[in-house]
């Protein structure tokens, strides 16, 4: 069955660990789930955290945006979901779209629009040690939805160039993971690249439910 959607929609959450660094630079992305339907992924998003294996003792606050505290919503403009954990620990859930490149068959639950094929994930994490030092300043994009990991690793190896205009020359470091065993960025990241002015990407590859820190690239 082929998905006629032009665009898929992706649950992501990200965990701030401030219990061991308040700072907010330890970061953890889970992906929850890809979606036809934007309104059915919404819905889906509500209880991702559950679905990842969360308990209500783990997250002792629990909030949903809606209708009653969108006026006053203080946890970001894409974010579908704030909790906490008692010790400290922040998540926040939001949808992240992206276009439907899945050529071929792919798998769709009728009721719920969730693809139920083993997606694998490519993901960008922009750390902006230019504007802030800590390594706070920092986000973690989907950059492409693969339906085979060797696919994903290919099109991460490629998602900081653009053609003639942006090169690898064009980073001040760029490390590619070629199977070496001294590779000191982590198994799931295949590029790590720092620009002129300090910022450091990292792209990497996972798959659905997958916990990917973010590294510290200091």
């Amino acid at each position: 069955m082929t998905s006629p959607s032009e665009a898929l929609y992706t649950i992501k959450t990200t965990l701030k660990d401030l219990h061991h660094d308040s700072s907010g630079a330890l970061q953890q992305v889970q992906i929850a789930g890809t979606y036809t339907d934007l309104t059915k992924a919404k819905e889906a998003a509500k209880n991702a955290l559950y679905t990842l294996g969360y308990s209500n003792e783990d997250l002792t606050t629990y909030i949903v945006k809606d209708a009653s505290n969108i006026e006053s919503w203080s946890h970001g403009d894409g974010v579908l979901v704030h909790a906490a954990a008692p010790s400290g620990e922040q998540f926040s859930v939001c949808i992240e779209t992206s276009p439907n490149t899945l050529n071929g068959n792919i798998h769709i639950d009728a009721e719920s629009s969730k693809l139920n094929d083993k997606l694998t994930y490519v993901l960008q994490t922009t750390i902006h040690y230019d504007i802030d030092a800590s390594g706070a300043k920092r986000e973690t994009t989907i950059e492409g939805i693969y339906l085979s990991r060797p696919a994903a690793v290919e099109s991460a190896r490629k998602t900081l160039l653009e053609g003639d205009v942006v090169t690898k020359e064009s980073f001040k470091e760029w490390d590619e993971f070629e199977a070496q065993e001294d590779w000191s960025w982590g198994e799931d990241v295949v590029v790590h690249a720092v620009a002129g002015n300090g910022q450091n990407f990292e792209v990497s590859v996972i798959e659905e439910g997958q916990k990917f820190s973010t590294t510290d690239s200091a």
